[in-house]
């Protein structure tokens, strides 16, 4: 994509400019979260070094096991991080803040990816007083009745021969097709430039809040027009805009077509529609590229990651890879594909569940935004603005026997307790199984994403044959505090002998 001659000027002049303001903020700038004197710091400056950059780069490299390290020793402690100090809590102390009214996770979001910059306002969606994306998420978007339209592209049509992949980023397209059908319905979901957004903006705006963090907060209005990284969003931006306004174009002129001829205009079943009447309903206007993006970062990037990294752990699992193939013929031949029967997959539940256990997205429980200064039992005062991390609890050998096994049964044989029914499901968070979140923050598209994950294994497991790369295991990759499925690794994949079987044929 060519450069426009006014952006080249800006960026000229704008750095131009740089040395002159670096010079003035060094002087002038205030500091995001100022590092508190009466709490232990588990990652503290260097004493001969003059900034804290080794100390954020031991967290940015290896932030689970830095907290894991400090609970060790201490209930209260801080870790120094590219957003400034934070303050760890043990999770002893998730039942007195999961939902506490003066932690706000919208006001984290805000923060940490910059949503008063246009390129990220998708992200002020989180932050809205009346909480209008959320609830539209909660009450409004659902997976499509008509399963059959969610059917996965196909991974490959050549014969039933082995041949490599790049799994994560493979799946990342196929979960974009199947959410796009629900975000955005027929002609765009079949838009591979949308289905490319979608991923590339999920992806782009955490690497590119990531960039902007290496900045003084003064300087991000800046250099938002100067780095390549940033200047990519902005025309994912743009892009984005232009394709959802064609759409929008062309279903007004059809619905003044069909009243002009005095027809039933038609009904599209999508989150379109959906948030159209929501936001009507809530008395307030509606920006649909600002949350049809937001429903990309809510839906893609956390959907894409649980799949593979259950891929990832059913490799070489030969016995439960087949007991998964039965649940899942037995289910669709005797209830068809609903979400009904997606819901009578048990064991495929457990494995997901086990799955997340072992490796959430996030190695914390939550991450919040002190709106109001208060007090911990223990008497720990945070004040105002103060960014706190509970830690995840989900290792503890008390609640979980062999907790660093996977075991895909494992939350199988806990249902059979009906003590245990709901706490078992796979969108159920509790305080021992944090992988959604905690509290009345609960990611609240878990339901959905639960669902259309099932929609695509059930595909996977009845067409195709897959393993890994022996000579390379995935290996989770840790920034911050986030634990990612291996986006490198390659798995060999063919497909199924369907000679008999009329389950799920693509």
């Amino acid at each position: 994509m060519l450069s426009h001659p006014t952006d080249s000027l800006l960026t000229s002049a704008l750095l131009c400019l740089l040395p002159v303001v670096l010079f003035l903020v060094g002087r002038i700038a205030p500091r995001a979260w100022s590092q508190r004197r009466d709490l232990p710091v588990i990652n503290p400056r260097d004493p001969w070094s003059l900034s804290t950059g080794s100390a954020r780069l031991r967290f940015l490299l290896g932030g689970p096991g830095l907290i894991k390290q400090g609970l060790s020793k201490w209930k209260v402690f801080q870790v120094l991080t590219n957003d400034g100090p934070q303050v760890v809590l043990d999770p002893e102390f998730t039942k007195e803040i999961r939902n506490h009214n003066s932690l706000s996770l919208g006001a984290f979001m805000y923060q940490r990816f910059h949503a008063h910059l246009n390129a990220f306002r998708p992200y002020q969606a989180f932050f809205e007083k009346d909480e209008a994306f959320i609830k539209f998420i909660r009450k409004k978007l659902a997976p499509q009745a008509d399963l059959k339209c969610c059917l996965i592209q196909k991974l490959t049509s050549t014969p039933p021969e082995w041949h490599p992949i790049a799994l994560k980023s493979s799946l990342g397209m196929i979960i974009a097709r199947v959410l796009a059908k629900t975000f955005v319905g027929d002609p765009l979901c079949n838009n591979v430039r949308w289905l490319q957004i979608m991923v590339e903006y999920t992806v782009d705006s955490v690497q590119t809040s990531e960039a902007l963090r290496k900045w003084p907060t003064i300087l991000r209005p800046i250099m938002i027009h100067v780095l390549p990284v940033c200047r990519k969003l902005k025309a994912e931006m743009a892009e984005a805009e232009s394709l959802i306004g064609s759409v929008l174009d062309q279903r007004r002129l059809d619905k003044e077509a069909a009243s002009q001829s005095g027809q039933a205009p038609k009904q599209h079943m999508d989150a379109f529609e959906w948030m159209s009447q929501h936001y009507q309903e809530m008395g307030r206007p509606c920006d649909p590229v600002i949350v049809q993006l937001a429903l990309a970062v809510t839906g893609i990037h956390t959907t894409t990651d649980m799949l593979a990294q259950l891929m990832y752990d059913l490799d070489g699992k030969d016995d439960l890879i087949e007991a998964l193939r039965e649940e899942v013929t037995t289910v669709i031949e005797k209830e068809g594909l609903t979400i009904s029967s997606l819901n009578n997959m048990r064991l495929m539940d457990s494995c997901l569940k086990e799955s997340q256990r072992l490796k959430p997205v996030q190695a914390v429980a939550l991450q919040r935004i002190a709106l109001e200064g208060f007090d911990l039992s223990d008497g720990t005062h945070l004040p105002k603005d103060t960014p706190v991390i509970l830690s995840a609890g989900t290792w503890d050998p008390e609640v979980y026997k062999a907790p660093e096994e996977f075991d895909g049964y494992r939350f199988l044989k806990m249902r059979e307790n009906p003590a245990n029914e709901t706490a078992s499901l796979a969108v159920t968070p509790t305080s021992d199984h944090t992988g959604w979140g905690l509290g009345k923050h609960a990611c609240p598209g878990r339901f959905l994403a639960i669902h259309e994950i099932k929609i695509v294994l059930c595909h996977l497991l009845t067409q195709y044959d897959f393993k890994g790369a022996a000579e390379r295991p995935p290996q989770t990759i840790i920034m911050g505090t986030a634990t990612l499925a291996d986006p490198f690794a390659m798995f060999s994949i063919k497909r199924r002998d369907q000679s008999g079987s009329n389950v799920l044929v693509v």
